[in-house]
């Protein structure tokens, strides 16, 4: 059971992580806005750095849960963290794209002045996919 809990805080974790360094008032977002003054050329190597960066502190907790479980249950214990992990992050991650999708869908149908009703149905499921 701990090894199962250990996989959902995992995945909640870099989800988190993935959200708070991607959004668009996120620190490193700004600063890729920024970088962009000087040019493509430094928004690319910002973009890759940044990302690198991204991606070291979501991978030492992803080596201490796997160190944990197989300390507390062996391999069976890591096979119980990624099964709960990989559940759980395929939720979060059909959830992120249904929200880019409603919202994609919602600028369009303001953009080709579509009937009101159709609108708010739209607008429903853009919260939705916010949530």
């Amino acid at each position: 059971f701990g090894c199962t809990l250990l996989g959902m805080f995992l995945a909640l974790f870099v989800r988190m992580m993935a959200e708070g360094m991607t959004s668009s008032g996120a620190r490193p977002s700004r600063h890729a806005a920024e970088a962009s003054e000087f040019g493509v050329g430094a928004v690319v190597i910002h973009g890759i750095g940044h990302g690198y960066l991204t991606g070291v502190l979501p991978l030492l907790f992803v080596i201490a849960v796997v160190l944990g479980c197989n300390a507390m249950f062996s391999f069976y214990g890591v096979a119980l963290c990624a099964v709960s992990f990989l559940c759980l992050m395929m939720i979060l991650v059909s959830m992120s794209g249904f929200a880019a999708i409603t919202e994609t869908s919602l600028r369009i149908a303001e953009m080709v002045d579509m009937k009101e009703k159709a609108k708010a149905r739209l607008l429903l499921l853009a919260y939705f996919g916010r949530a």
